[in-house]
């Protein structure tokens, strides 16, 4: 009888993770422009760039053994932000990025080609992705639509984001409902948590707000994902700013950490500290509390991570990026 007991046991749990894996599966399908294998092709990448990232900090440490037990726990980014979804996590890099094929196989080049002994250092410059693909076009209207899991207060607050973002800088949206699957636009949508697609990427592409994730700043956070931003403690000059400490990191994550090779503008802007792109200070914890970057001037560190409102330089990127000729707030 306990024999059986303990078999059902089992088939539940693994029928409960299998369960987990189609909703996120289904989710990504749902509401990106996913072509057929595209999405086990970054599982595969990311779950490469992991055990890398691993490997370089722990050496012979199991990474199996850590994937596992760090899969019981849960991961933000940030205090202003939920934790990630178990069932998309295996989806993202960096906690909310939706990476396409195209960029997780670039990235993890990168990392493959950074020495041994440089752990976690190695990346270029990279706050915006510059690449003329990524950028949409100021000529017209970012379009974008609302999908019908949103509710009217998750409706509100992301309208109210985007009139911000329309308010300083030189961008502008156009609510498009019954556009083509296959047209450039913004799904906005209520997944699993906050996340997001790094710039155009060509049709549908979604931005999950969550039922946590209804912030304003949050949402601006996403959005800037969705416009070219990545995390601001990637930048290579982050290391004058903040220290990683990777002692507390859950051990599975350390590659979200990782800094990469390949140049990517910072458009002569100074790091932020302030930035509504940046981690928080217990980012990837391993116990949701230890600090895991700190501040070298601690006056700053209640401020990494903030969620309440895009910074000066967070506007100045995208009007240098999008806006010729103009500079901080219009």
């Amino acid at each position: 009888m306990n024999f059986r007991f303990l078999l059902l046991c089992l088939v539940l749990v693994v029928q409960c993770c299998n369960g987990d894996a189609n909703v996120g599966k289904k989710e990504l399908e749902n509401h990106f422009g996913v072509e057929e294998g595209n999405l086990e092709s970054v599982e595969s990448v990311l779950l490469k760039l992991k055990k890398l990232a691993h490997q370089r900090v722990y050496g012979d440490r199991e990474f199996g053994h850590d994937a596992a037990e760090d899969s019981k726990k849960p991961v933000a980014i940030s205090v202003e932000q939920p934790t990630v979804a178990k069932a998309v996590s295996p989806y993202l890099f960096e906690g909310d990025i939706f990476l396409s094929k195209k960029q997780a196989i670039s990235i993890l080049k990168e990392a493959s080609n950074i020495p041994v002994n440089s752990r976690t250092r190695g990346r270029g410059r990279r706050s915006f992705d510059s690449s003329p693909e990524s950028k949409w076009p100021i000529t017209a209207p970012i379009k974008y639509t609302f999908h019908e899991s949103l509710d009217f207060f998750a409706i509100s607050n992301i309208i109210k984001a985007i009139r911000y973002w329309e308010n300083v800088t030189c961008l502008t949206f156009e609510n498009t409902p019954g556009i083509s699957d296959t047209e450039d636009h913004i799904e906005f949508f209520q997944g699993q948590g906050c996340y997001s697609m790094i710039g155009r990427n060509g049709g549908r592409q979604g931005v999950s707000i969550g039922e946590n994730c209804v912030k304003e700043g949050v949402i601006e956070h996403e959005i800037g994902h969705a416009l070219g931003m990545w995390h601001q403690q990637s930048r290579p000059d982050a290391q004058s700013y903040i220290k990683v400490l990777s002692d507390f990191i859950l051990p599975s994550y350390v590659s979200d950490f990782m800094q990469r090779d390949k140049d990517i503008d910072t458009l002569g802007i100074p790091y932020d500290l302030g930035s509504v792109m940046h981690y928080g200070g217990t980012a990837f914890s391993a116990d949701q509390t230890s600090k895991t970057l700190v501040t070298r001037d601690p006056l700053y560190q209640s401020t990494i991570g903030q969620r309440e409102t895009l910074s000066f330089f967070d506007i100045e990127t995208i009007n240098k990026a999008y806006c010729p000729g103009m500079d901080g707030f219009l």
